[in-house]
């Protein structure tokens, strides 16, 4: 990787001196006979506050640390983008036994919620060595972030769809242990910074993609189960006008931090037609998903949550574009199009939606 001189943000070795600048200050150190002090980041003793620095201030940035699993188990990587409310852009990887490629994925997380559903395109993997440091560096810009292994010269991965564009980074894991060491934050010029992958979802920018649509607010995880229900057009039911993000994504998780494990909601749209026809209606969705059109039901999609049959066939049951498709009739001017989305994971929630 080209190395170049840029303004010093933030550097700690991570050998037991004091050092000024975190927010959440690292305070687990051994004494390690090989590598002498290094931080050890111990989940069994550490389930929350991992060490934490950077500000509102922090838009484009890299970091650079090395990290040394010590469990074989779990999860290990960095948070980016860090909000106050401790929302977050992330960088994970597992931890297993060595000398195998490993995949290095992304996730977005919301409070205490995550959302690696909503983006699958950001996974790439890397051969990790045997018993050695692990070299990790992150350019992080408003909008995307490259991801480089073992200073490879080139990235191994690039996320897409920031949902955050400016905040501070913090070492995260879990259910695995690590040392860490050498961390070094160093302000990244735009310019510079360059996109390691093609988008996926830029092609289908244009391809009559749903982005507006009118969302109820959550409600219990069996209201719709059985059908329509009457009070959902009355005027007890509060409606929320919601846009798609970049890709047109529906991010439920975004919009309802709070209710990330159980919940269902519905949303609708209308589709416009000059006459009677039939279309073809695209889709991906998390968890379990319902499609009226003008009140008949035409999409019952299969569950996609962690234990459900299948989950694998669809990438983990996680967004994909163009995953579904359905044909829709529709009559000669406005078409209703009503959709229940039930949550049953914390792991992400959401939809996305086209038609031809």
């Amino acid at each position: 990787m080209k190395k170049k001189a840029y303004l010093n943000l933030f550097q700690d070795p991570l050998s037991g001196k004091r050092i000024k600048g975190w927010i959440i200050s690292p305070d687990n150190f051994i004494e390690h006979p090989q590598y002498g002090t290094v931080y050890f980041l111990d989940w069994q003793k550490k389930k929350s506050e991992f060490p934490l620095v950077g500000d509102k201030t922090w838009r484009n940035y890299r970091v650079e640390l090395e990290v040394f699993p010590v469990s074989r188990n779990g999860y290990l990587g960095v948070n980016f983008h860090v909000q106050p409310d401790s929302s977050a852009c992330n960088f994970h990887f597992p931890i297993q036994e060595s000398g195998r490629n490993e995949a290095f994925q992304s996730m977005c997380i919301w409070g205490k919620s995550c959302a690696w559903k909503l983006y699958p395109e950001s996974q790439g993997y890397a051969l990790l060595p045997s018993g050695e440091w692990l070299s990790l560096c992150i350019d992080v810009t408003e909008t995307f972030s490259n991801l480089y292994v073992q200073n490879s010269s080139k990235p191994i991965l690039t996320l897409f769809d920031l949902p955050f564009n400016c905040g501070g980074i913090q070492f995260w894991s879990f259910l695995g242990s690590s040392y860490f060491r050498n961390l070094r934050v160093t302000e990244l010029l735009p310019a510079t910074a360059r996109l390691a992958f093609d988008n996926p979802w830029k092609i289908y920018n244009k391809l009559g993609v749903i982005r507006k649509w009118r969302v109820t607010m959550p409600q219990k995880s069996d209201f719709g189960l059985t059908g329509i229900p009457e009070i959902l057009f009355s005027t007890e039911m509060k409606w929320l006008d919601v846009e798609g993000d970049r890709r047109g994504v529906i991010n439920l998780s975004s919009l309802f931090p709070g209710n990330n494990t159980k919940a269902s909601v519905f949303a609708k749209t209308i589709i416009m037609s000059d006459k009677k026809e039939k279309r073809t209606c695209r889709l991906t969705y998390t968890d379990r998903f319902t499609i009226w059109c003008n009140d008949k039901l035409i999409f019952e999609g299969p569950p996609r949550g962690w234990d459900d049959p299948g989950r694998e066939t669809h990438f983990g049951g996680r967004l994909i574009p163009d995953e579904f498709e359905v044909k829709i009739a529709l009559n000669s001017g406005e078409n209703i199009i009503l959709i229940r989305s039930e949550v049953t994971e914390p792991w992400g929630w959401g939809f996305w939606m086209r038609v031809d």
